[in-house]
């Protein structure tokens, strides 16, 4: 081999190695970019994944202080609730009371009326009893003479029969106004009387 071919080998090869050296440092530097891409990668996932669960963890915080305030408000709300319901049962208690209050005093209030009244049938008995004024006069009285209130009176059974030994004279004697021969006629006949009237 001539010097001529020698020194174009010599020339060629060091372009080749020249050529393998730049591609080698090619690769190098893609490779050096490729790891400093995949670890800005890598940290920007860290830190989103760091701001992620501080926001979770933020979230979850926000919501318990709102499942607490709910708590208690409805704690509060069930409170006032049962103290109305307290006041409630108390106020409805209290008319009650007065209620029956108000009912036993009317009871009490009738009754007396009611021992009024049989007293006071009872002392017209006692008069008829003793003739005071005599039968006719008695008979001849209005209804409504004794009459406190509109309350009906009930009618005494046989009246006139159960008076008329108070009222006739002993022994034989003419008819007495108001006597057996005047009685009045039966309740019955009395009413068919009036309501013809």
């Amino acid at each position: 081999m001539s010097r001529r071919e020698r020194k174009a080998a010599e020339k060629q090869r060091k372009e080749l190695e020249k050529l393998q050296a730049k591609a080698e440092e090619e690769r190098r530097k893609r490779a050096e970019t490729e790891a400093k891409e995949r670890a800005k990668a890598e940290a920007e996932q860290r830190k989103r994944d760091e701001i992620e669960a501080k926001e979770r963890t933020k979230a979850e915080a926000e919501q318990r202080k709102r499942d607490e305030i709910e708590a208690k408000e409805r704690a509060k709300a069930e409170a006032e609730q049962r103290k109305r319901d307290e006041i409630e049962a108390k106020e409805r208690a209290k008319l009650d009371a007065e209620q029956r209050k108000r009912d036993e005093a009317a009871a009490q209030e009738e009754a007396k009326r009611l021992e009024k009244e049989e007293r006071r049938r009872q002392k017209e008995l006692a008069k008829l009893q003793k003739g005071k004024g005599g039968l006719g006069r008695l008979l001849s009285r209005d209804e409504d003479e004794y009459d406190d209130d509109d309350t009906p009176v009930v009618p005494i059974e046989n009246i006139v029969e159960r008076l008329q030994p108070y009222a006739s004279p002993r022994g034989p004697a003419s008819p007495v106004p108001g006597g057996q021969d005047e009685q009045e006629p039966p309740d019955e006949q009395r009413d068919s009387s009036d309501a013809s009237a």
